[in-house]
């Protein structure tokens, strides 16, 4: 439930921010680490809603060693969304702009 409550502060902070950018007020550093928010918000909603649906439909169709499966293939795909994803986006956007 926190997990859902971040994103939607985060979609609700992009609202703000967008009205701030037609005004002028937003910064580049803004704006960029508000696109990183908005990503790692939909890594966190991609996991919990689309993956829980998977793993639901798994465990009504298929046996004991699919879900098994599953649960590997799922926790490989955290470390890889959450760690490495996640630290490229950090990287990307809050990197130091060339002047």
């Amino acid at each position: 439930m926190p997990l859902f409550l971040m994103c939607a502060l985060d979609f609700v902070t992009k609202g703000k921010l967008k009205k701030l950018r037609q005004d002028g007020k937003a910064s580049r550093t803004e704006e960029l680490l508000m696109m990183q928010m908005l990503a790692n918000s939909f890594l966190v909603l991609w996991n919990d809603i689309v993956l829980g649906t998977i793993l639901a439909i798994c465990q009504l169709f298929f046996g004991f060693n699919v879900v098994y499966l599953w649960f590997i293939v799922n926790q490989f795909n955290q470390f890889l969304l959450f760690d490495l994803v996640a630290s490229l986006i950090s990287a990307i956007f809050l990197r130091k702009r060339q002047d």
